[in-house]
């Protein structure tokens, strides 16, 4: 028990002895860092900058470097402090110099005392470690573009289209630096595609907005795709068809004197077609100069509301006398 009791105390002195060691290399650390962080040095530090006092009526073309790097010099707690609370510093642009084209420039020594100016005072300002900075300025564009449609739709059988397809609205405003509104001369949705489609079309598309030109402005960001959809149906016409092309002193008899217009219309437009609103031509000159023997009829007038038109025949046989 004795001996059991002897090896604790021992332990414990043991303990205490590395205990003292332990703080005293603390605080010798703590005494020889104080020491250190004393002395002067020169380091570089990077700020965050902001860009003031534009040229009127200017603004930047795309984004300029948001930081700049200074070597600077003082003491160790100094530059700790800036390198932990790193601060946002101004540059003023007003006297900025033109190089060419959006290009303009400034010579960073012309900045070192305005710089300075913004540092804590016990701080240093050795350089700024850039020559020259550089900026893309320009004007403030405005602009409208037309937006370009993308639909495929696949209609159910009997089914199409009454009228046009709407898009609204089909041109946009666009602003912003002239030298990113120069790259866009027209702007597209993504595509919609459409399956089996059986009634009226309604949707809103987003635009596809071009990449990399962060500083535009859009007055619309969605397009609204719009179109009547109806039940179609079948229609046709007897036309005769007229010959141009025909030599003064010669008569042309044909077979057949007529073609038949065959063509697909939404209901409630049936009753809008008539044989009027086609007009099919044969060109003999052309038949004459190809070598045929027969005319070729060519539907040269139609109505806007009829689709899938088809002709009947496609070759007319004739007999000209002179």
């Amino acid at each position: 028990m004795k001996e059991i009791m002897k090896n604790r105390i021992a332990s414990t002195k043991q303990n205490k002895k590395q205990h003292v060691l332990f703080l005293f290399l603390i605080i010798s650390s703590f005494f020889w860092l104080l020491t250190k962080l004393s002395n002067e040095y020169v380091t570089n530090v990077v700020y965050n900058i902001e860009y003031v006092n534009l040229p009127a009526a200017k603004l930047f073309q795309n984004t300029p470097d948001p930081s700049l790097e200074l070597r600077l010099k003082a003491t160790g707690f100094k530059l700790l402090g800036e390198n932990i609370n790193t601060k946002t510093l101004t540059i003023d642009l007003q006297n900025v110099r033109y190089s060419k084209g959006y290009k303009y420039f400034i010579l960073s020594r012309t900045k070192q005392n305005e710089l300075q100016k913004q540092l804590d005072k016990n701080i240093k300002l050795e350089t700024i470690n850039k020559d020259s900075l550089f900026f893309e300025l320009g004007i403030n564009k405005f602009k409208k573009v037309p937006v370009i449609a993308d639909v495929d739709v696949r209609f159910k059988s009997g089914f199409n289209f009454s009228d046009k397809i709407s898009i609204s609205p089909d041109s946009i405003e666009i602003r912003g630096p002239e030298i990113q509104i120069n790259k866009i001369d027209a702007l597209k949705f993504k595509k919609l595609k459409l399956q089996d489609v059986a009634e009226d079309i309604y949707y809103e598309v987003q635009l596809e907005l071009p990449e990399n030109l962060d500083k535009v402005h859009y007055s619309e960001k969605a397009i609204k795709v719009v179109a009547r959809v109806e039940k179609f149906t079948e229609g046709s016409f007897h036309i005769p068809f007229e010959i141009v092309g025909i030599p003064e002193d010669a008569k042309v008899t044909t077979y057949p004197k007529s073609v038949e217009i065959i063509f697909q219309v939404g209901i409630s437009n049936y009753n809008k077609i008539s044989a009027d609103d086609f007009k099919v031509t044969c060109d003999y000159l052309f038949s004459k100069k190809n070598n045929h023997d027969y005319l070729t009829p060519v539907l040269v007038k139609k109505p806007s509301l009829v689709s899938s038109i088809k002709m009947s025949p496609d070759h007319i046989e004739y007999l000209i006398q002179k």
